[in-house]
């Protein structure tokens, strides 16, 4: 199933001054975006998408919750909640207080391709309903992953 955001919170914490430019930042990779299995009385789908990248030789990642603001057009949930093992220090590696480090997770957010990522994932499932249909009965919590998708198409 991959990286679920919850793991990324076990992970040691990373230190990181994230600099004024995104030139100098580290890449990050999409590694995982699922789709809660249960779309609101609108149709409206939502889930969570996480992102990895190295910082100092060490792997970071940032995850957070999105939702269908209309179909296909996809925001933060709530950009006050986003997950990471990273913690933002100055530039004299004194630590950010959490304010600051909601404001820089936002800015890691909005830097990354993420729209795209996760609209990708919405048509690729809106592309295969029956693929849908026809997955195992899941408690209504379950998340239905991409790899799920994938793992079904290839058992059908």
């Amino acid at each position: 199933m991959g990286v679920q955001s919850w793991m990324i919170k076990s992970w040691p914490i990373i230190d990181w001054f994230l600099p004024a430019s995104s030139d100098h930042w580290p890449n990050f990779w999409h590694v995982n975006t699922q789709i809660r299995e249960n779309s609101d009385a609108s149709g409206l789908r939502a889930g969570e998408t996480v992102w990895l990248g190295v910082v100092d030789g060490k792997s970071v990642g940032a995850a957070w919750e999105w939702s269908e603001l209309s179909p296909g057009v996809v925001m933060l949930t709530d950009p006050n909640s986003i997950q990471s093992n990273l913690r933002f220090v100055g530039a004299d590696r004194s630590v950010h207080d959490e304010a600051v480090a909601i404001v820089c997770l936002n800015r890691l957010a909005h830097h990354l391709p993420w729209q795209p990522a996760v609209r990708a994932m919405l048509a690729a499932a809106h592309q295969h309903p029956e693929v849908t249909q026809e997955r195992p009965a899941a408690r209504p919590s379950t998340i239905w992953t991409p790899q799920d998708e994938v793992e079904a198409l290839r058992a059908a």
